[in-house]
């Protein structure tokens, strides 16, 4: 008689933890269920049009406080609120080397035209809500020739975002 109650509690419990959804690629977010669809996803964004004939850039970026992202960002590295980071080696990258590259001959926060996004995505299609969670923004800056024309972009440095950032 025990072992016919042991073996119906197993069975229950057994029926119990096969229901249970898996929560692998799902979170819940603001009381929602949705699917993990890009564990990190990385994606460049223009912040700045550098070509006086593009009138989309310019209807696009026209609401985009440019200055204030880019002053927010090297205000709250230099006070020590947010560390920035090499791109290449994941390695922070001390203040005192900030300000050496803001001394240097080819950057000028002014050439700051690029943020490059890293971030994981959810989605939840039964309500059609995409949620979006930053892990780090890259500042990248242009690099002009001799001539004063576009030679390439360069990455200044990254900050990680919610996560107390140091």
């Amino acid at each position: 008689m025990t072992s016919l109650k042991f073996l119906t509690a197993l069975l229950i419990l057994t029926f119990i933890w096969s229901c249970k959804q898996s929560t692998k690629n799902n979170t819940t977010t603001n009381n929602i269920d949705s699917a993990l669809v890009a564990d990190t996803i990385i994606y460049p964004v223009r912040i700045k049009n550098i070509d006086s004939d593009d009138q989309w850039a310019e209807i696009r970026l026209k609401n985009v406080n440019r200055k204030k992202i880019v002053n927010d960002i090297f205000e709250k590295v230099y006070s020590g609120d947010m560390t920035a980071y090499n791109y290449l080696s994941n390695e922070p990258i001390s203040i005192e080397a900030i300000k050496t590259l803001e001394k240097t001959d080819d950057f000028n926060r002014e050439n700051i035209i690029e943020l490059e996004f890293r971030e994981k995505w959810w989605f939840n299609a039964d309500k059609s809500v995409f949620k979006k969670e930053i892990i780090s923004i890259l500042l990248a800056y242009v690099v002009y020739d001799e001539f004063n024309e576009f030679s390439r972009m360069k990455a200044a440095f990254y900050v990680k975002m919610n996560t107390n950032n140091k």
